[in-house]
């Protein structure tokens, strides 16, 4: 009986946190099409959704808050994966030695460029987006991935989950324990795969 209980709350929680998604986002606003650079006017896809969703679920298995849905940090996780996807950024794909994924290309007037090196991270490369690219405040923190592939929203999150660095920023555990995550927004597009944590 306890068991049924909290699959019933577990399902109800699941709803209303899809709800919360969806309502998020201006009904104003549309939805980003193939190609183009993302804006304020732009909302996530039905896939962005449901892997934002995938995150939250995964989070509430676990006791961990929910964390609240950002158009902020949804919209400099849909322009980094455009500028991973159209520019090349990363893995050195700015010719620069050393550079990942968590780089950016030279956007005047976007974004500053940067490269953001795994052996010696210039934190502020990653931290500046969410105020550059959204106005918003608070610092930025990266999970993501890429390639030929296009997982399902789920596969992303399996994937990540299988990773320590990924699980940690999910979970907060590890060096991420005592940060609460203010808001957060997930994109998949252009063949990339990212969500952006704000603190």
């Amino acid at each position: 009986m306890f068991l049924f209980i909290i699959i019933v709350l577990i399902s109800i929680f699941i709803y209303f946190t899809r709800k919360s998604i969806a309502f998020a986002f201006a009904a104003d606003k549309v939805e980003l099409p193939s190609g183009q650079m993302p804006t304020k006017d732009n909302k996530p896809s039905v896939k962005d959704i449901a892997l934002m969703d995938a995150v939250n679920k995964h989070r509430a298995s676990l006791n961990l808050p929910i964390i609240p849905i950002s158009d902020d940090a949804w919209l400099v996780a849909a322009s980094h994966n455009w500028d991973l996807s159209n520019n090349n950024t990363g893995w050195s794909g700015r010719g620069q030695t050393g550079c990942s994924s968590h780089s950016w290309s030279n956007q005047p007037g976007k974004w500053t460029g940067c490269c953001y090196e795994l052996t010696s991270p210039n934190g502020n490369c990653m931290w500046s987006k969410p105020k550059e690219i959204a106005g918003n405040s608070m610092k930025g923190y990266e999970i993501g991935s890429g390639g030929k592939f296009n997982p399902t929203p789920d596969g992303a999150l399996q994937m990540w989950l299988k990773s320590a660095p990924h699980r940690a920023v999910i979970e907060n555990t590890d060096i991420w324990k005592n940060i609460p995550w203010k808001g957060f927004g997930c994109s998949l597009h252009e063949g990339q795969q990212g969500c952006w944590f704000l603190n």
